[in-house]
């Protein structure tokens, strides 16, 4: 896959992605301010857990509503 610059680019993306997502774990953002989560408080982790899934779910229903409209 990495032997065309374009496929470096791509890589390079996902690393970043895959590096971003690996720093999200450990910091949530309450205010607008980062706060450094303890990751043995199960409240805390399932609330972000269901925060994610929340968000996941309205970005997929947005994007379906979208392909409706314009398909």
């Amino acid at each position: 896959m990495a032997s065309s610059p374009r496929g470096w680019l791509v890589y390079a993306v996902l690393l970043l992605a895959l590096a971003g997502a690996a720093y999200a774990q450990y910091y949530v953002n309450v205010d607008g301010a980062e706060m450094l989560v303890k990751r043995s408080d199960p409240e805390h982790a399932f609330k972000r857990n269901n925060n994610n899934l929340n968000n996941m779910f309205r970005i997929g229903k947005r994007k379906l509503g979208n392909m409706m409209r314009l398909g």
